[in-house]
């Protein structure tokens, strides 16, 4: 954490219950731990620094585990400044593979644009970790491995641009140029962050087990255009041993097609990675500021594969930005899972601050409506908005809060299941980022 920023932890408690919720801040060095511990009565929200839970200045690094007998981890960290924004999810358990599927370098004399990515890793358990990195391509070329160990209880943090110097490819700039991700394989489980970071802006994202097996699935809101100029890049990883084959299709909210049917195919540890607008071909009327552009995707199969399970790792980057990089920057995971019920566990609507909502259909076939409760809490736990819609096969709704919210949450419920995604930022666009959706 860096001077000047702070570091936030949101928590809710979604039982019928009181619970009490123990927040550790282990140090890097796994040693002196520092403990506070927050009570929660039923369907209560705290949004807290962690220096107010703790009772005095938490670790500079390190990492954060939060325990409770409360069933799920409804759970928000944020860390920032005036300036920006990153927050994450918890990871509610560990895996001996990890990929972290969005690293993006762009170093040297290349001011706004600069870009670099920083990991996370965690290994919580009371035995050292062994820990092998392999640097990707998107091409599915390893161009570079590095072996760690992770002492118990505790953390490794650093920067792609140092860990992996001697193997990154150079740019024309006197710097270092890649896009990939990053494979980790370890003797005991472990957990990992990822973030991207710029001048202007940061985003964090939570790495994902393997084997990540996936059906169907959408992505529930990505923007282009507009006057903030924003730009939305799909990323797709095939971390399996063999080609997985994918159809996607953009919708807008109405559910028409949006741009062309993409029919994809990816090697073993291949990945792709381009803007909306350019995969789809999605044309658009040539003004200034260009036209704005918001949808959803689907993902699923090839027709010809049947519902054979899909070995798939995504991730979906909004930004906005000028033509010299970006002000502000958000990170979300292609959510493999669908719920009828989720919680998206901060929201903010007081000025400058809005926290949106975006909630798409996961059944595209079948004909019945699918019916779609919103209540937004404060943190108190009292419901200070209520609203109610019906998304027919393939549509999906948009929203934000009302506004005069200090402090609280949102839950959704739905007769059938859905995906939900959440955002939050500033009116002047300078920050923006996602909060996680969580399913119940």
């Amino acid at each position: 954490m860096g001077v000047g920023e702070y570091l936030g932890l949101s928590i809710v408690n979604p039982e019928a219950q009181a619970r009490e919720y123990t927040i550790t801040a282990t140090p890097q060095t796994g040693t002196n731990a520092q403990i506070g511990r927050v009570m929660l009565n039923p369907g209560v929200q705290r949004a807290l620094l962690l220096n107010e839970i703790l009772g005095g200045a938490p670790p500079s690094s390190g990492w954060i585990r939060i325990d409770s007998v409360a069933s799920g981890c409804m759970s928000y960290l944020a860390s920032g400044n005036d300036e920006f924004l990153a927050g994450t999810d918890a990871a509610a358990s560990s895996s001996t593979a990890i990929v972290l599927p969005h690293i993006s370098v762009n170093t040297g004399f290349v001011e706004l644009d600069h870009t670099d990515t920083v990991i996370s890793i965690v290994n919580a358990g009371i035995a050292p970790a062994g820990v092998t990195a392999q640097l990707v391509g998107l091409d599915g070329v390893i161009i570079g491995t590095l072996s760690m160990t992770v002492p118990a209880s505790s953390s490794r943090t650093g920067r792609m641009s140092e860990l992996f110097r001697e193997v990154l490819p150079n740019n024309s700039l006197g710097g270092k140029k890649f896009d990939g991700y990053l494979r980790l394989s370890a003797d005991v489980p472990i957990s990992a962050w990822q973030r991207i970071d710029t001048p202007l802006s940061r985003s964090v994202l939570r790495g994902r087990s393997l084997p990540s097996e996936l059906s169907n699935a959408i992505i529930p809101h990505f923007v282009f255009g507009g006057g903030n100029f924003y730009e939305s890049t799909v990323n797709l990883v095939n971390p399996g041993p063999v080609s997985s084959a994918f159809e996607l299709r953009a919708f807008d909210d109405r559910g028409n097609n949006l741009g062309e049917l993409v029919q994809m195919t990816l090697r073993p540890g291949e990945a792709k990675r381009m803007s909306v607008g350019a995969l789809f071909r999605i044309a658009t009327i040539l003004t200034f500021p260009p036209p704005l552009v918001t949808g959803h995707i689907s993902i699923r199969p090839l027709p010809t594969l049947g519902p054979a399970l899909q070995q798939l790792i995504g991730s979906l980057e909004i930004v906005a930005g000028s033509q010299i990089g970006k002000t502000a920057s958000l990170l979300y995971p292609v959510n493999p899972s669908n719920a009828t019920r989720w919680t998206i566990p901060f929201a903010l609507s007081s000025p400058p601050y809005f926290t949106g909502y975006a909630v798409a259909n996961a059944n595209e076939l079948l004909t019945v409506q699918n019916d779609i409760q919103v209540e937004v809490l404060n943190s108190a736990g009292e419901i200070i908005d209520r609203s109610n819609f019906s998304l027919s096969p393939g549509k999906r709704q948009t929203a934000l809060i009302p506004t005069g919210l200090s402090n609280g949450y949102v839950r959704f419920t739905a007769t059938m299941p859905i995906y939900v995604v959440g955002t939050i930022g500033t009116l002047n666009s300078r920050i923006l980022d996602q909060i996680p959706a969580i399913p119940q």
